[in-house]
Parts: C-alpha cells; sequence; structure tokens
C-alpha cells in the first residue's frame, strides 16, 4: 500500500524534529550494516541483537545514564533504555541497568551486564518503533514478549539477553512531536503497570526530553559562538578557524596590490599557425568547448578583482570549520544571472513549506532538459564556475582541483534555483 504524501511529509517533519536533537559531537558505534538482514528464518541463524563481537559501552552522558538507571530501579526492571527514533534509525542514548555505575569507567561485571549501551541500530530490529506506529501514540506494554506477534520471534527473546517483558512511553518534543522512546524492559513476564508507574515514566521521559532540549539549546550556543570566531576569523585575514587567543593577535591584511594576480588566459586563434590552431574551416566540437570554456573563464578573472578566489577559498575553508559542515562550495552566480528564461519566471516559493521533492525534482528535470525546447538537448550547458570550496579532504586554499561532482550544477539550473528561491532555501534530502 503506497505511502500518503501527507504521511510521507509528516514523517519527514517529524524526522527533522528528530534531528535536531542529535548529539553531533558523540563517536556513536553504528551496528546498522551489521544488522541490515532481515530477522526470518531458523532461530540459530538469525543474526543477533547486538552482533557477535559487539561490546556495549555506557553512555557518554552520565545524566541521561542516571535518568534511565531511574526507570530500572522504582520499577525493579532488569534494563531501561532512551532512544532518539527517526525513518531509518534508533539511535540508543543510553542505557542502564539497576547496578551500573555513573562512572565513566566501568568494570568488566558491569559492561557485562549492558545489552545494547551507547549505539544505532536498525528501526526494525528494536520494539521501540512501537510508540511511533501505536494508533493512539501513547504508552507502550507488551506482559510476555514471547507471546506477543510483535515479539514473539526476536533474537534477544528467544535468546540472550531473553527479554520478556517490555513498556515504553513516548518522548515528546516541546512541538508534540514524537523523537523517541523511554523504555524499561525485564526477564520476567508481568501483568500490566498500575497508573502511577505509567505516570512516573511518563514524567521521566518529559524530563529527558527537557535535558535534551537544554543540551540542544547548549550546543546552538557553541555553534554561534563558533561562527563568530569565524567571522573574526576572515576580517582578520587568516585561513583558518582561529583560537580566541590568536584572535587577539592582529594579522597583516591580505593586499590584492601585492597579491600575484590570478593569470587571465586568452584564448588563441583556431587558425593561428603559431598557436598551433586548426584550420578555421574544420572546428571540432571539442575544440569549440575547450575555446568556450576559455572564454568563460577568461572573463571570470576578468569580472573578479585580484585575490577575489583566495578569498573565497578562505570563507568556504572558514565556513566549514565553524558550522561543523562536509563541504562548503562558493559558485559563480554572475553569469546565471544573465541567462534569459524563454518560458515564464518561476513563481518565488514559500521557504517555509516543506517543497524538498518537488523542487529537487524541478531543477533536475529542467536542468537535464534545458529551456525545454528539442534543440536544447544537443547544446552542451554550460557548469557554474567555482569560486572556491572546501570539504574534509581538500580545500582549494591548497590549490587542489574540486571533486568532480561539484562540477555539475549548471548555469541554467541554478538560475532557476535563484529564481524560485530569492532567500536562499535548505533542502533536506531523503532516500525514498
Amino acid at each position: 500500500m503506497p505511502v500518503s504524501k501527507t504521511r510521507l511529509a509528516n514523517e519527514r517533519a517529524r524526522e527533522r524534529e528528530v534531528c535536531s536533537y542529535y548529539p553531533l559531537s558523540w563517536d556513536i558505534p553504528d551496528l546498522t550494516e551489521s544488522l541490515s538482514a532481515r530477522f526470518d528464518g531458523p532461530a540459530e541463524t538469525r543474526h543477533r541483537l547486538p552482533p557477535p563481537g559487539y561490546v556495549p559501552r555506557a553512555s557518554p552522558d552520565p545524566v541521561l545514564t542516571a535518568f534511565a538507571q531511574l526507570g530500572a530501579l522504582r520499577l525493579g526492571a532488569a534494563r531501561s533504555l532512551i532512544s532518539l527514533i527517526d525513518s531509518q534509525s534508533q539511535l540508543v542514548l543510553a542505557e542502564a541497568t539497576g547496578t551500573l555505575s555513573l562512572r565513566s569507567e566501568l568494570t568488566n561485571a558491569e559492561r557485562n551486564a549492558l545489552w545494547l549501551g551507547n549505539c544505532i541500530i536498525p528501526r526494525s530490529c528494536g520494539l521501540c518503533e512501537c510508540v511511533v506506529n501505536s494508533p493512539d501514540e501513547g504508552v507502550v506494554v507488551i506482559n510476555d514478549l514471547q507471546l506477543d506477534d510483535r515479539s514473539e520471534t526476536r533474537p534477544f527473546v528467544e535468546g540472550t539477553p531473553r527479554l520478556r517483558f517490555y513498556a515504553a512511553v513516548p518522548l515528546r518534543s516541546s512541538i508534540g512531536t514524537i523523537i523517541g522512546a523511554y523504555c524499561v524492559f525485564d526477564d520476567l513476564p508481568r501483568s500490566g503497570l498500575d497508573e502511577s508507574q505509567v505516570t512516573f515514566l511518563q514524567d521521566v521521559a518529559d524530563a529527558v526530553v527537557l535535558y535534551l532540549g537544554t543540551s540542544k539549546a547548549h550546543a546552538f550556543n557553541r555553534k554561534a559562538e563558533r561562527m563568530i570566531r569565524g567571522l573574526t576569523s576572515f576580517v582578520t585575514g587568516a585561513a583558518d578557524l582561529q583560537e580566541n587567543t590568536k584572535l587577539d593577535e592582529p594579522s597583516a591584511p591580505e593586499n590584492p596590490s601585492t597579491s600575484s594576480p590570478l593569470p587571465s588566459r586568452t584564448p588563441a586563434s583556431s587558425n593561428d599557425p603559431a598557436q598551433g590552431g586548426r584550420d578555421a574551416s574544420t572546428p571540432s566540437s571539442e575544440s569549440q568547448d575547450t575555446e568556450q570554456e576559455d572564454e568563460a573563464i577568461a572573463l571570470q578573472n576578468q569580472i573578479l578583482p585580484p585575490g577575489a578566489k583566495r578569498m573565497f577559498s578562505r570563507a568556504a575553508n572558514i565556513m566549514r570549520e565553524s558550522s561543523n559542515l562536509e563541504g562548503v562550495v562558493f559558485f559563480d552566480a554572475s553569469m546565471a544571472n544573465s541567462i534569459p528564461l524563454e518560458e515564464s519566471p518561476t513563481t518565488p516559493s514559500n521557504d517555509g513549506s516543506d517543497t524538498e521533492a518537488s523542487t529537487v525534482s524541478f531543477t533536475a528535470k529542467e536542468a537535464s532538459s534545458g529551456s525545454g525546447s528539442s534543440s536544447a538537448s544537443t547544446i552542451p550547458q554550460a557548469t557554474c564556475k567555482i569560486l572556491g570550496f572546501a570539504d574534509s579532504g581538500r580545500t582549494s586554499r591548497d590549490g587542489r582541483s574540486p571533486r568532480r561532482d561539484y562540477l555539475g550544477l549548471t548555469e541554467l539550473a541554478l538560475r532557476r534555483l535563484l529564481i524560485r528561491h530569492p532567500h536562499g532555501k535548505i533542502f533536506n534530502i531523503h532516500d525514498s
């Protein structure tokens, strides 16, 4: 049964809310690849959860561990977990038993008592997705995991650690979105929870979300501080993100007059024998493309002031470091803005709407088909020139060439993007 557009849009909005609570500074073991196989077939051949050889570790945040341990102690359960749940994965933020120490260094016995610890597993491998899929989005209680259709064939029920009881309540963000679950497991079946126990789980879940929100605010403040430090580093002429102590030392700004100017490339005449050119009567398409490329580069170098590309390279490098991004690219939009569109201008979109999928589809189709005419498909489209870039592996500041996939944005596609989103746009790309 196909998923409705409304449900898909709601799930994407929920996933964005979940991602805003992710602890990006944590180094979390990802067990997704080793657990990608389905839980089917004979019990002895199924993939265990966790996989063989995995050594669980406690959460790096002792406060979350304490919240988890509180549930295990109050309900007399074997263990308790705090998890964030997106569309694909379950991120176990913390696990605790009743006897787990809150110290950073655990004994072998304490480590062996953990089941998953702090890790990422496929959403379908755990039980906490039941909380997200619950019709009333409320409490989920399974008195005996061996007798419930949702859990009876699970490896952790039939095998180690042989769990029998499960109870969970949702973690709700400040806007009411379910971002995860607070759950308890026990080794023995039970006859449910009374009202006071359910209320206790919900109260702890609210406290967990409040704490996650505080941590989120602190992370935002640290990010803002890094951005300010990045701006200061750029203004003072630094090529990298500087520490606060170094920012107190003034550095000499880059002087365009003393900088070596970028070479201005003038295309050679195709029929000039001194330049080794061909006869003008038989030009190849390859040589024409090369000449057009040279002309575009020469025009760009004439438009840009001396040292501009070095400035963009510094800016890209500092922006990437200060924002913890995978990469930053500056494209030259001067030529894209000069391209006329045959069709009527696209109506600027409302940046607050959820139009990621339609926008990406729009630009991909139009970028590949040009202006929509039959002759456009035979004319190679000019790609946007890169003024500066920086990613985790290379940067134009060091004279490195950009990755090939950076060179695929056409001037026409950029032109349409600028018309549709004149104030900018954040695209969330999904696997689906």
